[in-house]
């Protein structure tokens, strides 16, 4: 299986924060930003059962 080559956090952030200011600027259309937020939303949720496995096997391990 190949291995996927992920962008590093400092250039998600860089694109991100091109993304914001071509919204702010009416750069991109509606469907355009809807894309965009549906990964920013795929991001959260990953990020949040992330953090959740994290606190709930620090939980195991104290028992």
């Amino acid at each position: 299986m190949p291995t996927i080559s992920l962008p590093r956090p400092r250039e998600i952030q860089r694109l991100l924060t091109q993304t914001a200011a071509a919204i702010a600027q009416g750069q991109l259309t509606p469907a355009e930003i809807d894309r965009a937020m549906h990964g920013v939303e795929q991001v959260r949720t990953a990020r949040s059962r992330f953090y959740d496995g994290l606190s709930e096997g620090s939980r195991n391990r104290r028992h």
